[in-house]
């Protein structure tokens, strides 16, 4: 990146025309500068600076002094991805009204780049093609026990949690209406990343504690409003809490050589998806689909996705031949 950034810069400069520096390098020098110019600027700045590179003039010329109408950094160096940046893109640095300003200034340019799309803007296209694209070759390794119980437990809390912000995330329209409600005062995030939640003595009140800049704040009323992870035993509904009591399901668990054990929630299926039992008998007349077999797989809805060849799609497939089988008693797979 030190090389193409130093050869775009000697082109911007006029110090170099790009029939010179094109002999010394093997990608498409022009190509290159003119795709920069449209990401960053505009198509028409992309157009002037075509015509400087015509003329053999330095295009930089044309660019000082423009703004990115899509929020990207304007020098040629300026946008390249970091993960502790994409992973923290807003410090605890300063009080809660400066770090709240700070938020809702990085979601007005965060809504920039999603409408730029993740094919032409830099943070979106690194954070599709890392984390998205490469969804199945994570849980190529890190399914069925592919890693340690204590190293499936870090990614379940820590990395799952970044692949689901900046992956997943929200969907524009409803990051537009959260800024909506910043605006206008009914939103506050002044308390920052790490709030703790404590009791008022005196009050016996709900208190939002910041941990970092002193925010400090009574609530009447407290919302849990994250998506728990599946846990059969903890579960609402008596069904699975009743399979687990009678004996019908087991949990799948990572035992580790070092003799950790971790139970992540999932249960125990077999590869068509039947549940095994405390003894190890599978129980055939049921089958397990969905949240409760993501004890030992990862990311399973990314199988929705259009014209993706998921394993989880050819699972499926699989338990679906033997439930034909079973339908035609034992006979041959239906078309």
């Amino acid at each position: 990146m030190d090389e193409v950034t130093e050869v775009l810069e000697s082109v911007m400069r006029g110090t170099a025309p790009v029939a010179v520096v094109q002999k010394s390098v093997s990608w498409p020098v022009r190509d290159v500068l003119l795709h920069w110019a449209a990401t960053v600027f505009g198509t028409a700045a992309e157009r002037e600076v075509g015509r400087c590179l015509d003329r053999a003039s330095a295009p930089k010329v044309v660019l000082d002094g423009l703004g990115s109408p899509s929020a990207l950094e304007t020098g040629l160096g300026g946008n390249r991805f970091s993960w502790s940046r994409a992973v923290q893109p807003v410090g605890p640095r300063h009080g809660p009204a400066g770090f709240g300003a700070e938020v809702r200034d990085f979601m007005g340019r965060d809504q920039k780049w999603a409408r730029q799309g993740n094919l032409r803007n830099p943070h979106k296209a690194a954070s599709d093609g890392v984390w998205r694209d490469l969804r199945s070759v994570i849980s190529y390794a890190v399914d069925d026990a592919g890693l340690t119980a204590a190293s499936q437990r870090v990614f379940l809390d820590r990395y799952v949690r970044h692949h689901n912000r900046l992956a997943n995330g929200a969907a524009p329209e409803i990051m537009a209406k959260i800024m909506a409600l910043m605006d206008h005062g009914l939103l506050d995030v002044g308390a920052g990343p790490g709030a703790r939640l404590g009791l008022d003595e005196g009050t016996r009140r709900v208190v939002v504690e910041g941990a970092h800049h002193g925010f400090s704040r009574p609530v009447d009323v407290l919302v849990d409003a994250r998506i728990h992870p599946f846990d059969p035993e903890a579960d609402v509904l008596p069904l699975y809490r009743n399979l687990l009591a009678r004996g019908t399901v087991r949990l799948w668990r990572n035992a580790a050589a070092d003799g950790a054990d971790f139970r992540p929630g999932g249960l125990d299926l077999t590869p068509e998806f039947h549940p095994i039992g405390p003894d190890g008998d599978v129980e055939r007349r049921i089958t397990v689909l969905g949240v409760p077999s993501e004890g030992a797989r990862s990311f399973l809805l990314s199988a929705l996705r259009p014209r993706a060849n998921h394993y989880v799609m050819r699972d499926v497939l699989v338990w679906l031949d033997g439930f034909w089988r079973t339908l035609d008693g034992e006979g041959g797979p239906r078309p």
